[in-house]
């Protein structure tokens, strides 16, 4: 055995650095509990958990840490801690797919994975966290069922408006997705609306919690006034989302035919897996239109595809194009497909683009493509880095952003019939549906591949965004995926005809529209922005507030 070391015991602790690290980061006991409970009803909140009371109290603890914390005239360390904290353990329980997915194409998987969910939790403790405590200070303690939807709406704008970084997959209006009835208020102010009214209620429960923990004699009565206004919001919401579902009215439109293929994703990642794909999905058009000529059934609107379905430029594939007209002859009808489009850029490099294609009923591409907008981070565009910069670098995205979209006119017979697409990814935007509807859209298309995600949370997660985009343009939607779950989901928000992952399927959606145009539309996200304003103002205000105190402060 060796001999009791000589260094004394403050030369084996850890650095002074990691220390003060560490110091910055813990929480306070009593608030460490509630935090870890709050990140864990944050992580079962969404899709594929139909679990919609976890949302109503996810972010009621952190509310109440923050609002003591600001009323004790305490700084904003402890806010923006408690916050990340929470913000750290329900992304990591709801984003975990992300590892899985990259690891198709590179072995820093995790360590991506890692990035986004610290990410998020930055965001999330610098707009809401913080947001929330200036709130608190700058009105004086007013309540968190005001307060609380401002920040949290506050924080979702920002996720939005991050440019190439945006990355608004968890608003807390998803959870609402399994009652449609109570995000039938998407349609006056889009997504941040949903997301108000269940902050609303986390406030409320946060105020109910702080005043019984407050003065003996007016507790009681001060918290069933914070739980009856939650109560009287959820009533309202649910009457509003009520009436809504017995007045809308729906126009049919006709039928449409959504292939979905079932081609793996290791499949795809092969050399030559582009011409065997088609030849999957033409094999699955084609038998579908025997079984409509056999049983007397009309024609359908169009046939969609799912993303990357044609996965290269058409100009290098001519066979391609006698695809697309075996296609269209066997539905009698045009083809809508995902194709990857090309730009010449310079003599001696190309832009390739995500887009979507739409052929008339000859089989015959006589319009320009949609090109896609809202691109991955990274995997599709490497965020503010020009794509000319990367040629060589299989998994960082180069691809070009498309402009201003137009819906494509799928027949000049049907004028009524304007299909406005949304490819992948941009199902998560309201804003991209939002455009397409102001220009005429009656009919949005989500053209995906979900491939990449397995049997993980993410492709529920994905689809659900889907019933806030119909609920908002109070348009038919059809999702047409690769791997699946395609479905159709109604102006209403329900869901139909949804197929099971991972199956070769072929489905027939009759599908339905609104005349009825939704206030979001024409106003946009006028609720985001003003929470943001709010937000900014309170948080101005506060360190103005700060700045004059130090100022204050006797020299020493």
């Amino acid at each position: 055995m060796g001999a009791p070391s000589d260094r004394p015991r403050e030369a084996r602790r850890p650095p002074a650095a990691l220390r003060r690290a560490g110091r910055a980061l813990a929480l306070p006991r009593g608030e460490l509990l509630p935090v870890l409970a709050a990140g864990m009803l944050f992580g079962v909140a969404f899709p594929p958990h139909a679990l919609v009371g976890p949302a109503f109290l996810c972010v009621a603890p952190v509310a109440a840490i923050i609002a003591r914390r600001a009323d004790a005239g305490r700084g904003a360390g402890g806010s923006l801690r408690a916050t990340g904290w929470f913000a750290l353990v329900g992304h990591a329980l709801t984003l975990w797919w992300i590892a899985p997915a990259l690891a198709l194409v590179t072995a820093a998987a995790p360590l991506l994975a890692a990035v986004v969910v610290l990410g998020m939790a930055l965001v999330v403790a610098a707009t809401f966290g913080w947001g929330l405590h200036a709130l608190r200070r700058a009105t004086g303690g007013w309540p968190l069922a005001v307060l609380v939807p401002a920040a949290w709406v506050a924080g979702e704008w920002v996720l939005a408006h991050l440019g190439d970084l945006r990355f608004p997959w968890l608003p807390l209006a998803l959870a609402l997705t399994p009652v449609p009835t109570l995000a039938q208020v998407a349609d006056l102010s889009g997504v941040h609306g949903a997301s108000a009214l269940v902050a609303l209620v986390n406030g409320a429960a946060a105020d109910a919690w702080l005043a019984l923990r407050g003065d003996p004699t007016p507790r009681r009565p001060r918290a069933a006034r914070s739980l009856a206004l939650a109560a009287a919001a959820v009533a309202a919401t649910w009457t509003y989302g009520r009436w809504r579902e017995s007045t809308l009215p729906l126009v049919a439109l006709g039928d449409v035919v959504a292939v979905q293929p079932d081609i793996a994703q290791t499949a795809k990642l092969v050399d030559g897996s582009e011409t065997r794909a088609i030849g999957r999905l033409l094999a699955l058009t084609r038998e579908d239109g025997r079984e409509r000529r056999s049983a007397g059934a009309s024609a359908p609107l169009f046939a969609a595809w799912p993303e990357t379905a044609l996965d290269g430029p058409l100009l290098a594939h001519p066979d391609w194009r006698d695809s697309l007209r075996a296609a269209a002859r066997a539905q009698g009808a045009p083809v809508l497909a995902g194709v990857i489009d090309v730009e010449p850029r310079d003599a001696d490099h190309l832009t390739l683009y995500n887009a979507v294609l739409l052929t008339d009923r000859t089989g015959e591409v006589r319009a320009a493509p949609y090109r896609k907008r809202y691109l991955v981070p990274v995997v599709e565009r490497v965020p503010f880095v020009d794509p000319a910069w990367l040629p060589d670098v299989p998994w960082l995205g180069g691809f070009g952003r498309g402009g201003v979209p137009e819906p494509f006119v799928v027949d000049p017979a049907r004028p009524d019939v304007r299909v406005g697409v949304i490819v992948c990814y941009e199902s998560v935007f309201g804003e991209a549906a939002r455009v397409l509807r102001e220009r005429g859209a009656t009919l949005l298309v989500n053209a995906t591949n979900d491939a990449w995600f397995g049997r993980t949370d993410a492709p529920w997660q994905h689809a659900a965004h889907l019933v806030l985009r119909a609920i908002e343009t109070r348009a038919g939607v059809v999702r047409v995926g690769n791997s699946g779950p395609s479905a159709f989901v109604d102006p209403l928000g329900r869901e139909h005809g949804r197929t099971p992952l991972f199956t070769a399927r072929v489905v027939r959606y009759p599908v339905v529209t609104s005349t009825l145009p939704a206030p979001y539309v024409r106003l946009g996200d006028w609720l985001g922005a003003l929470a943001a304003a709010a937000t900014i103002a309170a948080l101005t205000v506060d360190r103005v507030r700060v700045a004059r105190q130090r100022g204050r402060a006797p020299r020493r």
